[in-house]
């Protein structure tokens, strides 16, 4: 051991007795951080900083030894990170290890592209000034790439979730069923979203975009219909489909027709491919509820100017919330304008114009030029309609979810919009008569034959016959459930599916078939914001890539990370965009996050401004139809 007086000399070794010695070669190994080096006896020795060992340190021995005792040295261990110096070494490919860290360029660049995929940032985001130095700050030796190289990191990612999705459909035992809308962008571009809903293995029911594709001009039935059968081709979908549901137009009606008509060579389609043709039932709504809306034209128009005329200045609407605050009504609700081709816009205007119904008359007194005022008959039948339009209204809601099964409850439901008619159409009220006249509805009829003639013919040929019972029978002689508003029918059939393997089977195949096309249009918002007007030079493969990755990556990067946060706010944010993805469920419970699933928030508190929101972006032309319905659909849930 050295003695206590002695204390070693940068550049120099000392002597026990402390008499200096020579300059010697300067120590450039990274271990002598941990050791100072001293002349024993004319023998050089190294003694270790943290547990003053002592060891040989001859040029001759070399260090690897002093290294496998820093490894060793248990004092070292217990020291704070922060009173160390960090050893850089590189390592090659990029790799650099610092310390007990090693940093990879490849890997830093690949969350970079996952990011870009989520959060929907642009790819010049690489170029930016601030990004470089705000990156740099965090890691100096990450090395920045460039516009072409980011995007070509997406589209590695985008084939890798793609051949992971085709290879998971391929093995999927159950029917995959498709929606598919057309969406036109800033640059007069058509564009295909095309949607797989499946139930998996666990009776969970799931839906992904898993094309946007772009469809050059003209858009006939020949081009759509090719376009569809090469994405089924290309899957290896073309035997495994069971519906295709899409708006009710012409054009969709000669693509699906064709497309049966190809699908059908191979003996693979429900039911012979009668039913593989399912029209949008929030579109047949809307066409519907037109219909009758244009018997009150007049009256609508009144009201709309009205509330045109009360909500195009800020002054203006400060009047009107002092009369309505005057009169003791509350102004929660914001005046609304309808879109004429969105019938829910109007039913949320006239709905909202009419709680201030007495506000009107009272600003017509002070206002000179507030010309067009409803009439207090107008009123009171706008109030009637209104009130009759909710139940289009709620069905549609239903009927566009994403998140449960619809083809259970579709015919439920049209059934009562038809009764509902039939009691418009022997109302005393003439108006609402030829509402319910004007629909098309009313003339949906039975044919003559009866349709359960064939069924009567095979019951008479089983009596007198020992009938063995089928697993149909026995479901049917099931005790009947009480009534449930969170009854979950999925998972009935997943826990009864060892009583009814067989009719499990074909429940798999039939609920997973949507009713509407609010799936494929969920798209057409990311590509909103994607192609905005400062990034219209983006190549339709990249458009692509970037929305269907998004897809089908975003909801794994998502549980991951809600998995691990601790942040309230955090958790709070990664809840609500899993929501739109289909993951989580918003409950009208507490205000917290229960589990990963879940999402429960107080809804009537943030109803009215969800409502009005909803309503300015439909305005504004923003938000399509099917969006808005399926956004009140998952509030409703």
């Amino acid at each position: 051991m050295p003695s206590a007086g002695s204390t070693p000399i940068t550049g120099s070794t000392s002597t026990t007795d402390g008499t200096l010695v020579s300059k010697r070669r300067k120590l450039t190994s990274v271990v002598w951080n941990d050791f100072d080096k001293i002349i024993e006896d004319g023998q050089d020795y190294a003694i270790c900083k943290h547990c003053k060992g002592k060891l040989k340190a001859d040029s001759k021995n070399g260090t690897k030894h002093l290294h496998v005792h820093i490894d060793r040295c248990m004092k070292r261990r217990n020291v704070d990170i922060r009173q160390q110096l960090l050893a850089v070494e590189r390592k090659g490919h990029g790799k650099v290890q610092i310390g007990g860290f090693t940093f990879d360029q490849e890997i830093s660049r690949e969350k970079l592209a996952r990011a870009i995929i989520l959060h929907g940032y642009p790819l010049s985001i690489v170029d930016h000034v601030g990004f470089r130095e705000f990156a740099t700050s965090l890691q100096p030796l990450f090395k920045m790439v460039s516009h072409n190289t980011i995007k070509g990191y997406i589209m590695k990612i985008y084939e890798v979730e793609k051949d992971k999705m085709i290879s998971y459909l391929e093995k999927l035992q159950s029917r995959v069923a498709i929606t598919t809308d057309m969406w036109t962008s800033n640059q007069k571009k058509g564009y295909m979203a095309i949607t797989v809903h499946y139930i998996d293995e666990s009776w969970l029911l799931h839906h992904h975009i898993v094309r946007f594709v772009y469809v050059p001009p003209l858009h006939t039935k020949e081009v759509l219909s090719d376009v569809l059968m090469d994405f089924l081709l290309d899957w290896n979908m073309d035997r495994k489909v069971s519906t295709v549901t899409v708006d009710n137009c012409l054009s969709n009606d000669g693509m699906v027709n064709i497309l049966v008509e190809k699908l059908s060579l191979s003996d693979s389609l429900l039911l012979n491919g009668k039913i593989s043709h399912m029209r949008c039932a929030a579109h047949v709504l809307n066409l519907i509820v037109k219909e009758g809306l244009d018997v009150i034209e007049v009256e609508i128009e009144k009201i709309c100017e009205s509330v045109a005329y009360w909500s195009a200045t800020p002054s203006r609407m400060e009047k009107f919330k002092d009369a309505a605050r005057q009169l003791r009504i509350p102004c929660n609700k914001k005046l609304s304008l309808d879109c004429k081709t969105r019938w829910n816009s109007t039913y949320l205007m006239l709905s909202i114009a009419i709680t201030y119904k007495d506000v009107f008359p009272r600003l017509k007194q002070r206002e000179k030029y507030y010309m067009v005022m409803p009439s207090e008959e107008e009123w009171n039948m706008e109030k009637e309609i209104c009130g009759r339009l909710k139940l289009f209204y709620n069905i549609t809601e239903l009927l566009s979810g994403r998140n449960y099964p619809t083809a259970n409850t579709f015919f439920i439901k049209v059934c009562e919009i038809k009764e509902a008619l039939y009691d418009w159409f022997i109302c005393s009220n003439d108006v609402v008569k030829m509402m319910a006249s004007s629909s098309t509805l009313l003339e949906l009829n039975y044919d003559e034959q009866d349709p359960l003639s064939k069924f009567d013919l095979f019951v008479h040929s089983t009596i007198g016959e020992s009938h063995t019972k089928s697993e149909l029978d026995y479901y049917l002689e099931e005790f009947i459930l009480p009534r449930n508003s969170n009854f979950d029918v999925l998972s009935w059939w997943k826990t009864n599916g060892l009583k009814y393997p067989t009719l499990q089977m074909i429940v798999r195949d039939i609920y997973v078939i949507p009713v509407s096309t609010v799936a494929s249009e969920s798209a057409f918002s990311t590509s909103g914001r994607v192609v905005s007007k400062h990034r219209s030079r983006l190549h339709p493969d990249t458009l692509e890539t970037l929305i269907v990755a998004r897809f089908l990556e975003a909801r794994g990067m998502l549980e991951d990370a809600l998995e691990v946060a601790t942040d309230p706010d955090y958790r709070f944010d990664l809840a609500i965009q899993l929501s739109r993805l289909g993951t989580a469920k918003v409950c009208q419970s507490t205000s917290q996050i229960r589990d990963i699933d879940h999402l429960f928030l107080e809804l009537p508190l943030v109803k009215d401004k969800l409502e009005e929101y909803i309503n300015n972006m439909s305005i504004a032309g923003c938000w399509s139809q099917n969006a808005i319905q399926a956004t009140y659909a998952w509030l409703k849930e």
